[in-house]
């Protein structure tokens, strides 16, 4: 019971902090800014709204996820771009939450130190920028979260009700973007390679409740995909833009000059696979270094030229946070818990190595970089331990 309370008191008061963030976010920038993305959403948001009609935007069908979620916003509140970004906040919240029971229950980590893991979450400034704009992020890395906290739940308690909820939940955060598609697959296949490496036979119970969660994961996705390739005339696996991404990084080559300024990468010159692989490898650190840059940096920085300070405090911040979440490897065999983080952030890490490198994609994981980058920090003296004896 007072576990219990204490969950709901560390809600409560994350809830709080995120609305009092947001409220300052919305006072100090007034000015809403949509664009791109934000831009097809909202417009395909009002279509479902005022005219009942999932619309085809650009020759795209896009996830259902963050449309449907803005058509609730604007169903309560009115076409009201504010009243979007006050339930971003608290959903932010709800994420700094599960993070705290993350850390408090499967990280056993102190009271202390799963608070600290929740704050530093809900207190990301990359989390703050995008709950203030018309984007998936926050929404997306909410319920990518609520899976992995419910998986973690499957794995202490082989129980069909926390079955039902991680595959819900992934269902979700599919729905909102595709990434996760093929998360499933990648699990079972580790699943299977750990019980054929410790040369144990899979426990029936385990593997029926790993079938189960797949299919509420897969029974979640298919009337979607149905409704969408019926929609198009074509197979959608969620949304229709996946076969762009995928030339898209095929040609990544491309902005390798736009974007880097690369010699040898010049527009017009040859494209040879040795280029594209270069690229692929570059990307694999660039996963991590753009986490801690980006355009949005940029242009605040020419708007503020103050804020370059504060922006180089969170660069360093955010690579302290990064060397310790890699220094949790040294604890693998400690914790199953870190495994299963571990599994989740390679599986976008190496993804997004193979497709594209934004802060954006780099965003969804990183509460899970700071559970991991928290365990280390709490365990100290046995990693020093480590190294001395070694």
């Amino acid at each position: 019971m007072v576990l219990k309370n204490n969950n709901i008191t560390v809600l409560a008061v994350l809830l709080i902090t995120c609305v009092l963030i947001g409220v300052i976010a919305i006072l100090a920038f007034p000015e809403a800014q949509i664009g791109g993305d934000g831009a097809r959403y909202d417009t395909l948001a009002l279509s479902l709204l005022n005219e009942r009609s999932y619309i085809i935007i650009e020759d795209f069908i896009l996830a259902p996820g963050y449309p449907f979620f803005l058509v609730f916003n604007y169903f309560l509140f009115g076409h009201n771009y504010n009243a979007v970004f006050f339930f971003q906040f608290l959903i932010l919240g709800l994420n700094g939450w599960l993070v705290y029971l993350i850390g408090a229950k499967h990280l056993k980590l102190s009271q202390f130190m799963a608070i600290g893991a929740a704050l530093a979450t809900i207190l990301w400034p990359y989390l703050i920028l995008y709950a203030k704009l018309l984007m998936s992020e926050v929404l997306f890395t909410c319920a990518l979260t609520a899976s992995v906290y419910f998986y973690l739940e499957l794995t202490r308690r082989s129980n069909i009700k926390y079955s039902l909820l991680a595959g819900l939940f992934l269902g979700i955060a599919t729905l909102i973007r595709p990434i996760p598609l093929l998360l499933p697959a990648w699990f079972a296949f580790f699943l299977i390679l750990f019980s054929l490496f410790n040369k144990q036979k899979l426990n029936k119970n385990k593997l029926y409740i790993l079938i189960t969660t797949i299919f509420i994961f897969i029974s979640v996705l298919s009337p979607w995909v149905i409704f969408a390739s019926n929609k198009t005339g074509k197979f959608v696996p969620v949304t229709s833009t996946l076969g762009v991404v995928y030339n898209g990084a095929n040609k990544s080559y491309l902005s390798e000059w736009s974007h880097y300024k690369t010699p040898g990468y010049e527009p017009g010159t040859p494209v040879v696979l040795s280029k594209i692989l270069t690229i692929k490898v570059k990307n694999f650190f660039r996963f991590w270094r753009s986490g801690a840059r980006g355009y949005q940096m940029d242009a605040l920085i020419n708007k503020y030229p103050a804020t370059k300070y504060i922006i180089f405090l969170f660069r360093f911040y955010h690579y302290f946070i990064i060397t310790l979440m890699l220094l949790s490897i040294f604890f693998i065999r400690k914790n199953r818990t870190i495994i299963v983080l571990w599994l989740v952030i390679l599986y976008f890490w190496l993804l997004h190595s193979v497709l594209h490198t934004q802060p954006r994609y780099t965003l969804p994981v990183i509460p899970l970089a700071i559970l991991l980058a928290t365990y280390t920090l709490f365990n100290h003296k046995v990693l020093l331990n480590k190294f001395f004896r070694s």
